[in-house]
């Protein structure tokens, strides 16, 4: 049996009617600024023709993806990948309910996208030689994580004995950092946060909002398989 941490086993375990949940979680106006954030940098460096998913979560990538690339989507949790395969009945084996620790190795990947996962992985050696082992060479991994992890000497460590190198970084997704948030920064937030859900605060000026925060919540990396 493959080990995994608590935080992976609590996903493996959902129920199909926590999908349901997740999604009004997530259908507000902020989350919909930060997914067009995450989409911004992740079509800059976008490649095909095999784009993966990883976790596919309640579906809220790939589906930007599909006039572009052959996508597939991965999941620990079971019900979000019958989830996926009910909305995608003609690509039902696209979809594969494995984890990190154990991928889905029978297809060769050109591009993965991991967002708000890799920090709670367990074993994140493991994970990422297993990345390296599903992707093409020169081909491109997108994962977005805490500073915290970004800055530990041993990230960049085992990233470069996978077979990666840093092609870029980039700093954001401010509002995420709510932990660390001083009173005045916190009140901020929570008048962004109205904003959006009334549909009052316009991408464009939300990106340079977010660009401007000297805070940033998230590190996106992108890795590209060059060993």
């Amino acid at each position: 049996m493959v080990d995994i941490s608590e935080y992976s086993q609590m996903f493996r375990d959902k129920k199909f009617e926590e999908i349901s949940i997740a999604e009004r979680t997530l259908a507000n106006g902020l989350e919909a600024l930060r997914l067009q954030r995450d989409l911004d940098i992740i079509n800059k460096y976008a490649q095909g023709p095999n784009f993966c998913d990883f976790p596919i979560g309640t579906g809220r990538i790939y589906p930007n993806f599909q006039d572009r690339f052959n996508v597939f989507g991965y999941d620990i949790c079971g019900v979000y990948v019958d989830y996926a395969r009910s909305k995608q009945p003609d690509f039902v084996e696209n979809f594969q309910e494995c984890c990190f620790e154990d991928p889905y190795d029978k297809v060769k990947m050109d591009t993965i996208v991991s967002l708000r996962v890799f920090n709670n992985i367990g074993d994140k050696k493991t994970a990422m030689k297993n990345i390296a082992r599903i992707l093409n060479n020169n081909g491109v991994w997108l994962l977005n994580i805490p500073p915290v992890l970004f800055n530990d000497a041993t990230f960049h460590t085992n990233l470069k004995q996978a077979g990666f190198t840093i092609e870029d970084y980039y700093g954001y997704d401010w509002v995420s950092s709510w932990k660390q948030m001083n009173k005045l920064e916190a009140r901020f937030r929570q008048v962004i946060t109205k904003f959006a859900d009334l549909k009052l605060l316009p991408y464009f000026l939300y990106k340079i909002i977010d660009h401007l925060m000297p805070r940033k919540g998230l590190i996106m990396v992108v890795a590209r398989k060059t060993l």
